[in-house]
């Protein structure tokens, strides 16, 4: 959640939302009541569709349109980089830009290590994306590459709220 200084009203965000079955995930299909449900029970004000290796347009399109238009719903995709993952959040203001970059991606299958870390500087590292990478969750962004990251780095993200809560305390 973050705060918003001129309501004083908490807001919530799912930024990682997956909508599309990869060889990474378990199967599933898409319900888009499942998303609406999902939005409307934890009063979320934005999501990010984030699936892995993958952005689909019409998918995308296609959630926005299960979610009440009060939320905001930002195009993104889970990136497998050799050894983590890292969530890339498009404004959605270029979205076929997105699409082009995003059809670059390889299909990851499981025990795949995922692009090199300079393939994705090259796709994403324009400054233009909010990139949050794995950190205290598996597959976790080895230091080196979070300092080869730099100022690209928006947020990290952790598989938990205790853990986020330990991390914040330091």
């Amino acid at each position: 959640t973050f705060q918003n200084d001129r309501t004083m009203r908490l807001k919530r965000i799912d930024l990682h939302i997956h909508t599309l079955a990869s060889p990474l995930d378990d199967s599933f299909s898409f319900e888009p009541r499942v998303l609406e449900e999902h939005v409307r029970h934890n009063k979320l004000d934005a999501i990010a569709i984030t699936n892995h290796n993958r952005f689909d347009l019409q998918n995308f399109q296609e959630a926005c349109k299960a979610v009440p238009d009060n939320v905001v719903v930002f195009p993104g995709v889970e990136v497998s980089i050799k050894g983590f993952h890292a969530l890339v959040l498009s404004n959605g203001k270029d979205i076929e830009a997105f699409n082009r970059v995003c059809d670059e991606l390889p299909e990851t299958q499981q025990g795949d290590e995922g692009i090199s870390l300079e393939e994705f500087m090259r796709l994403f590292g324009n400054g233009s994306y909010i990139i949050i990478p794995h950190y205290k969750k598996k597959p976790s962004v080895p230091s080196s590459d979070l300092e080869a990251l730099g100022n690209l780095v928006t947020a990290l993200e952790v598989s938990s709220e205790k853990k986020w809560e330990y991390e914040h305390r330091r």
